[in-house]
């Protein structure tokens, strides 16, 4: 009995990887990369332990369920992270206005000093075309934008803008106390500030 529910609590943190993003106002934005893993993981995960349909006996079966505990913990550490990232606030990002080419970025952001920030991985925002971009398009809370952005490559300001975002959301507060997010990501990341367009 304790493994049906152990298997159904994880099928369902699965589903939630999913679900949980049909809480932010505007368009769907399918997990990717790690959250999708983690998602589809706990999903089969969750599905075998229910329904017991590995082997347990013998050294086959040994093997199976050790490699299955392995999977649901790590399914598990996933999923759970991935539902946490998308309980609060996340904006998605583009390089350009009105253009489709860049794929979205979902980001945590803050406001600070009359503008909108977030930070990234330098490798990140070059490969995003975020490093070069003068604009970007911004959608939160459901309304999509043009804004004026710029990259800055300063750790303290990186540290700054960290500190206050990890005031802002529990999953960060999380992942900092784990210690997934060190001290390295100041000096790792950059900071992009968005602010609305002026006219010329």
């Amino acid at each position: 009995m304790p493994r049906k529910i152990i298997g159904l609590a994880l099928f369902l943190l699965g589903l939630t990887v999913f679900l949980i993003r049909l809480h932010h106002d505007g368009p769907y934005f399918p997990p990717e990369g790690g959250n999708l893993v983690g998602g589809v993981l706990a999903l089969v995960c969750g599905l075998l332990l229910f329904f017991d349909v590995l082997p347990s006996e013998g050294g086959s079966g040994f093997v199976a369920q050790g490699i299955l505990l392995l999977a649901s913990l790590l399914a598990l550490y996933l999923a759970a992270f991935a539902t946490l990232a998308e309980v609060e606030e996340v904006v998605v990002v583009r390089p350009g206005c009105g253009e489709t080419r860049g794929g979205p970025l979902r980001l945590w952001v803050i406001d600070d000093d009359g503008a909108i920030w977030a930070t990234m991985g330098r490798d990140k925002a070059t490969r995003s075309g975020i490093a070069t971009a003068r604009r970007v398009t911004l959608l939160r809370g459901g309304q999509e934008a043009c804004v004026v952005a710029a990259v800055v490559d300063d750790p303290r300001l990186v540290e700054h803008v960290s500190l206050l975002r990890e005031e802002k959301y529990l999953a960060e507060r999380i992942a900092v106390a784990l210690g997934i997010f060190g001290d390295d990501r100041f000096e790792s990341n950059v900071a992009l500030r968005m602010g609305p367009v002026t006219a010329p």
